[in-house]
């Protein structure tokens, strides 16, 4: 067996991501996040996670009515080698009209990530 920690790593950078994504490399559907430079693979969503995202989707909606966007399980720019997916983000209102890029960390007020279990990820 050989030892990892002798293993040279290439941090991959947000903009390489959505390179690979778009030459085809990775597929819009990917159950992949970019967290740190390293391409993740997520977890399958299973009924109990779809049930409480809903249940949460509804009560979110609700509650920021028109004082914020409510976004569900898209990107979030948090550094030049991180854009997770987590399942919600409460957005300023003037996002509400914003098509022109992903939203990034100050973009937000609120992130909540959802989980039926946790990885164990190494340092």
């Amino acid at each position: 067996m050989s030892d990892l920690s002798s293993v040279i790593r290439h941090k991959v950078t947000v903009d390489d991501y959505h390179k690979a994504a778009a030459a085809g490399i990775l597929y819009e559907d990917s159950r992949v996040e970019l967290i740190e430079g390293e391409l993740i693979e997520m977890s399958p969503i299973g009924p109990p996670h779809t049930w409480m995202i809903n249940r949460q989707t509804k009560w979110l909606v609700r509650t920021a009515g028109e004082s914020a966007v409510v976004s569900v399980q898209n990107s979030d720019r948090l550094s030049r080698h991180s854009e997770p997916e987590p399942v919600f983000v409460l957005l300023r209102a003037e996002m509400a009209s914003e098509r022109r890029r992903i939203p990034i960390t100050s973009d937000a007020s609120l992130v909540i990530e959802l989980a039926d279990s946790s990885l164990g990820l190494r340092p």
